[in-house]
């Protein structure tokens, strides 16, 4: 039988073998991106561009040298007799790999020519929407609302995000620094402004006007650019300085295809555009006279990150940063979220990072041990600290509920129902209730027309998700933090692995097995069902609260006024401290004013 290798769809096998790939070639990884690094003219324009991102979200890098330490690793064993790949570059790679060791094994690349097309179509799509987004932020730019920013205060910047999603309801709700204001006296709220990443064109003048009914105060990056500024943006496919790529080598293999490929497909990419946008947006900050006390970027690390911070630590060099993460990351997969060296020489992050827990520390710390890293509030997960830990006596020994939190990812969500329909026997046995709660972004129609059936013993439900775990004996999910938050109030967790791609689990190693577990296959699940929740003991439960009280100490760092105005830097302001009249910026200076 022909052994085969398809890197687009690959058996639970070769999944187990790539999970440890990913560790086994990050620190080659990011030797590479070093080089790059070192090889550019540190420009805006490389500074947001996907090569050196590290982001999964906005480069195929990672991926393909995965899939290619993937293809020579089982060619080296001798497990493979031919290899499928995912692109054209990949098979570049493979193919003078395989000549030059004389290795035997054909590879083929399906859909090439599409796959092409897409790669030279994308660019030209990607500028064609900057230059509709352009016209959409020059449309929206208002100079009554500029000149209301203030410039006899010293100010302090919170990068937030406008979606559809946040305005769902017809008003601001913030989904990402919640109930921080409630914490500080109305002097201290009065230098506070959010800066919205706004991504989503089509509504901006609706999410604006109802924006301006909301408490929170926002001052809006289009209404400070000039013409030139999206020019400029736009420019950068162009304007861009090359550099040589044909000589990389990654692991012996010749990576230079797949390096030319991933720089020209996220030439002109959306998030890098923002971010140069923002760039300039602290250039006419300056420029303005506004004064800055801090500024706290929402940190995943993401191209529009990297322009936004690069861009206020050139022109407010001495104004404090912190790159707020107010989650915790499927680390493994997301890494970009742990910044490098490489990244903190080149100005793209903060100059402090904020994480919501002690426990992440080490992990911000992983890739740059010389970050400065504090601890902050976890505002999205105020609730944790208000409700109590599970008792033993809580749960429910004869009809026990399981809470199935359906993640974002059609793909994902799918194999966790494919799972659950194979332990159906067991949970009918059992006389559980199985409760469906998917994301709110989650394309659901998508998930239930690609289901035979809809088993009677799923119920479909809404509602704060705080609440909804209260009432669960067991939770089941992937790539989501409820999974952290159901451990933190003492509810056992299932993790469910994807079978054909990489696992995107949040739960950090230092979390006992005792209460989660991970499962690939139906025995697996099986198996954790009934350690997790059928078959538990009184002691059982009792050790779950023990640890939930332990996660909240070391991954939910308490909100409160305290915690939030230390966060804010708020000890120049004293609550009962009349506001200090601040000498706006110096005019800005020639070079700055081009």
């Amino acid at each position: 039988m022909t052994r085969i290798l398809d890197l687009n769809h690959l058996t639970l096998d070769h999944v187990r073998v790539l999970e440890s790939v990913i560790d086994e070639i990050k620190p080659d990884f990011h030797a590479l991106i070093k080089s790059l690094y070192d090889r550019t003219d540190r420009s805006i324009f490389w500074m947001v561009n996907s090569l050196v991102s590290r982001s999964n979200y906005s480069s195929d890098l990672f991926q393909d040298l995965c899939g290619l330490e993937l293809a020579r690793q089982t060619a080296a064993a001798g497990a493979v007799d031919r290899i499928i790949v995912r692109s054209p570059g990949q098979k570049k790679v493979l193919d003078a790999y395989f000549r030059y060791h004389q290795i035997p094994i054909p590879v083929r690349c399906p859909g090439a020519l599409t796959s092409t097309l897409g790669r030279v179509g994308k660019p030209i799509y990607d500028v064609l929407r900057n230059i509709q987004w352009s016209l959409a932020y020059l449309k929206q730019k208002n100079k009554h609302r500029r000149q209301a920013v203030p410039v006899n205060r010293s100010l302090i910047l919170i990068d937030t995000f406008f979606s559809a999603y946040i305005f769902k309801s017809g008003e601001f709700k913030d989904r990402y620094y919640t109930g921080l204001l409630d914490h500080l006296t109305p002097e201290q709220e009065a230098h506070v402004f959010f800066v919205p990443n706004v991504i989503s064109w089509r509504r901006i003048g609706r999410m604006v006007r109802i924006a301006e009914g909301a408490r929170e105060k926002f001052i809006y990056f289009f209404d400070f650019l000039k013409l030139k500024d999206y020019l400029f943006a736009l420019s950068a496919p162009f304007a861009i300085r090359r550099i040589p790529l044909g000589h990389y080598r990654f692991r012996g293999m010749p990576i230079g295809p797949v390096l030319k490929a991933d720089f020209r497909k996220h030439i002109a990419q959306r998030s890098a555009f923002r971010g140069i946008l923002f760039f300039c947006f602290f250039k006419r900050l300056k420029q303005a006279g506004i004064s800055l006390h801090l500024v706290v970027d929402w940190f995943e690390n993401q191209m529009v990150d990297r322009g936004f911070n690069k861009g206020k630590n050139i022109f407010f060099p001495d104004t404090p940063s912190i790159g707020y993460q107010g989650l915790i990351a499927a680390y493994k997969w997301h890494f970009q979220v742990q910044p490098t060296q490489a990244e903190a020489r080149a100005g793209v992050i903060p100059q402090t990072m904020a994480v919501i827990g002690s426990g992440l520390k080490t992990i911000a710390r992983q890739y740059h041990p010389g970050l400065d890293v504090m601890v902050a509030p976890g505002l999205r997960f105020s609730d944790i600290h208000k409700l109590p830990v599970k008792e033993p006596d809580q749960f429910s020994d004869t009809a026990p509920v399981i809470l199935v939190a359906l993640p974002i990812w059609v793909e994902d969500s799918l194999e966790i129902l494919g799972l659950l329909f194979h332990v159906l026997d067991l949970i009918r046995e059992k006389q559980a209730k199985v409760r469906i709660k998917p994301h709110p972004s989650l394309d659901f129609d998508a998930v239930q027309s690609a289901m035979p059936s809809w088993p009677r013993k799923f119920t479909l439900i809404e509602g704060d998700f705080a609440d909804t775990v209260q009432t669960a004996d067991l939770l089941i999910s992937s790539g989501s933090t409820v999974c952290m938050e159901a451990i933190a109030y003492g509810i056992p967790v299932i993790v469910i692995g994807s079978r054909t791609s990489v696992t995107k689990n949040i739960i950090p190693e230092t979390v006992p097995k005792q209460i989660w577990d991970l499962c690939y296959t139906g025995d697996e699940f099986s198996l954790a069902l009934n350690r997790l929740c059928f078959d538990l003991t009184r002691a059982d439960r009792q050790a779950f609260a023990r640890l939930a009280q332990q996660v909240r100490t070391d991954f939910f760092h308490p909100v409160s006024e305290h915690n939030v105005r230390q966060m804010l830097k708020l000890d120049f302001l004293a609550p009962d401290q009349p506001r200090p009249f601040i000498q706006p910026a110096a005019p800005a200076t020639d070079l700055e004013a081009n």
